[in-house]
């Protein structure tokens, strides 16, 4: 007979799933894991000697299997389908006697578990910025969720005559992760007009607010030495970046040469293209953190030629000095080797807003 010690919660973040410990009376015990009706795990784990409980990890084994890709720019509200998966675990130690159950996991962590997950999707956005932000233009913003009911997301805004408007953005289905465009460029043409910040939130039925309020102050262009970055954060959510510090650009060929009847000649080359970013002053806790969350992530993108291209970031470290005004270094790549070639200025720099 097998006694369940530990097993995943009903809801879990993938880098959080807390392992399957159990004891049998019998010699063995058989795991087999579903996802979607098809069997993706079918193993046997040997008792331990003495009762000794047997572990089952499945954090990196699961953690590959979720994809959270990028919101669309054009869009009101993008859905992230295969981010969040069902699996069925089921355990035999006797042809008669199986244990099973389910679990729903998400790519990320918040904390280490247990804890009460539902409770914290049902009352928060999946983003690492503060309630309060400054934003651009053409600045790629998104509040990203994962509701257990349907809900309008509204915006609630201050024009610059003074006026207060509100518009609704969208509408959340329950039980998938979604993310709703908030650039301030669609916030204005939705609004009709110029506004001074926005206040971002969802409600449900009876109109009672669910995900509190974010508010954006809106900062009109880009500074002159800014570069945009867009990344997918540890809580599952999409979140931007602008940074104003200095930036190099670095140009290089490795040339690959064979000399043929005494004539040399090139017939290849590695090409190279870096950045060498200074992130420009960072003047708050908040400011620090969400550098952190950036340089963390997995997936990375930096707005180049109007595009959000994925990018490669070097080894970095962070040493932020408490108290002081700090700044960061650090250097970049596109992941996509033919974007190493140089602009021509034909293209648009910034993200067409639609």
């Amino acid at each position: 007979m097998i006694s369940l010690l530990s097993k995943p919660q009903a809801i879990n973040y993938s880098e959080s799933l807390p392992d399957i410990i159990l004891t049998s009376d019998k010699p063995s015990v058989s795991c087999s894991i579903k996802l979607s009706g098809a069997t993706i795990v079918d193993e046997r784990f040997d008792m331990g000697p003495h009762g000794i409980p047997v572990k089952i990890r499945l954090r990196k084994l699961l953690d590959h299997l979720l994809l959270n890709e990028q919101p669309q720019y054009h869009l009101s509200i993008s859905t992230h389908p295969e981010a969040v998966k069902t699996f069925q675990v089921i355990l035999n130690d006797s042809d008669d006697d199986p244990v099973d159950f389910e679990f729903q996991m998400i790519n990320g962590f918040n904390r280490f578990q247990p804890y009460d997950l539902p409770f914290f999707f049902r009352n928060n956005w999946l983003n690492i910025t503060p309630n309060a932000i400054e934003a651009y233009f053409h600045q790629p913003l998104f509040l990203s969720a994962f509701p257990d009911r349907g809900l309008e997301v509204k915006v609630k805004a201050t024009m610059q005559n003074g006026t207060i408007k509100t518009e609704t953005l969208g509408s959340f289905v329950p039980g998938i992760i979604q993310s709703t465009n908030v650039n301030p460029g669609r916030l204005q043409q939705i609004l009709g007009d110029h506004f001074k910040f926005a206040e971002i939130f969802a409600v449900d039925s009876t109109n009672t607010t669910v995900l509190p309020k974010k508010k954006i102050y809106y900062r009109g262009i880009y500074p002159f030495k800014a570069d945009v970055f867009f990344y997918l954060n540890r809580l599952g959510g999409w979140d931007s970046l602008v940074l104003n510090g200095e930036c190099i650009r670095k140009n290089s060929s490795t040339p690959s040469n064979a000399i043929i009847d005494e004539v040399e000649f090139q017939y290849d080359s590695v090409r190279k293209l870096e950045f060498e970013k200074t992130t420009g002053f960072i003047a708050s806790n908040e400011e620090q953190n969400q550098f952190v969350e950036f340089i963390y992530s997995k997936s990375k993108f930096h707005l180049y030629e109007g595009s959000l291209i994925p990018i490669i970031t070097s080894e970095t470290q962070v040493a932020h000095t408490h108290g002081a005004v700090n700044s960061y270094s650090f250097t970049f790549w596109p992941s996509n080797t033919r974007e190493y070639y140089p602009k021509l200025g034909t293209l648009k720099s910034n993200l067409s807003i639609t």
